[in-house]
């Protein structure tokens, strides 16, 4: 894609009702100063109009290179094609597009090409691509649509939560918006995870404008819940959660995420993506405000040696390509898994 082609792709995302935030430019900006990667997007064109895209981003090392589309983890990409295209157009221009992305591939000396969608995404294999490796990984989505259906769970932590009196904020500053990335880096200091930097949320903030809202709950003053919320067309992704020890004692997450889920309602959105979850307890969560879990493809190629990517450990893999998906662990020479991202 070229700087031609910008208008026309971010139409194109603009009309397709279920393209999340992460295939909008202003996410493509935040991942390009935030150095993980180079940009590389494909679109195909019918009788001179942009019917279909693929974002993707490739990184580079002393070990080799690898695309994704898209890197971070839960940035969904895939192949984003326009709403009022038929079944077959659809499959056509995802095969068309991945064959593309594979060509550019091999022919520039990356190593292995991911594409990992969303569960509304058209994902085409590569039917001359041996080669590979497939997974279909799983989200909690909820539909808006239709009224909200909590579980017995959602609404007693909602009604514990209400009985100290919460309040709701959304963030109208840096300021305010850093207070719930520190509710969320502390958190994941908590569960010896590592957080993205603030520098990574300012980006997002700045280039999302109102698509990127920080929001937090409080009691008596002190901050007890915050996370952000992603918006782009009809979808809202639930993102970057954090609760201090008072927050967990009162369920305040239970009682904002309800405030949220109404907001989005009010608003117009019509599908809320829980992102996949790091456990079970957090997966048990989700599924007490009645989302449906629905698959979504991860696809994998190998387009050029990658000998030198089998040797590394899942440690050193991260080491070298951090949010990156490059291969799955069987297929690595050591059998240490351990994860340092």
């Amino acid at each position: 894609m070229t700087s031609s082609d910008e208008a026309a792709y971010s139409a194109l995302v603009g009309q397709s009702a279920f393209s999340p935030f992460t295939h909008t430019l202003a996410y493509r900006n935040v991942l390009l100063e935030s150095g993980l990667g180079d940009a590389c997007y494909f679109v195909a064109r019918h009788r001179g109009r942009l019917r279909a895209a693929l974002p993707m981003f490739i990184k580079r090392t002393s070990v080799g290179a690898v695309m994704n589309s898209l890197p971070l983890v839960q940035s969904a990409g895939g192949v984003i094609v326009a709403d009022d295209s038929s079944e077959d157009e659809r499959k056509g221009l995802s095969q068309v597009l991945v064959q593309c992305a594979l060509n550019h591939a091999s022919q520039n000396e990356v190593r292995v090409c991911v594409f990992i969608g969303t569960p509304a995404s058209t994902m085409a294999d590569a039917g001359n691509q041996n080669s590979g490796f497939s997974i279909d990984r799983t989200t909690s989505v909820l539909e808006l649509t239709r009224p909200l259906a909590l579980h017995h769970a959602a609404r007693e932590g909602v009604r514990k939560a209400s009985l100290a009196a919460p309040t709701r904020h959304i963030a109208q500053t840096e300021e305010e918006a850093r207070l719930v990335w520190q509710l969320y880096d502390q958190s994941m200091q908590r569960m010896k995870v590592r957080s993205r930097s603030w520098s990574f949320y300012e980006r997002l903030r700045r280039h999302g404008g109102e698509s990127v809202r920080f929001v937090w709950s409080a009691v008596n003053g002190e901050a007890t819940t915050g996370f952000v919320l992603l918006c782009n067309n009809d979808v809202v992704d639930y993102h970057s959660v954090g609760n201090t020890p008072l927050g967990r004692k009162h369920q305040t997450n239970s009682w904002l995420c309800l405030q949220e889920l109404q907001w989005a309602r009010s608003s117009g959105f019509k599908r809320w993506n829980w992102g996949a979850s790091p456990t079970m307890e957090v997966a048990a969560f989700k599924q007490r405000f009645g989302g449906a879990e629905q698959t979504f493809p991860l696809r994998g190629y190998c387009t050029n040696d990658t000998t030198s990517l089998q040797q590394l450990s899942a440690a050193q893999l991260a080491e070298f390509f951090p949010e990156y998906f490059v291969l799955p662990y069987s297929w690595l020479g050591s059998s240490e898994l351990e994860l340092k991202s």
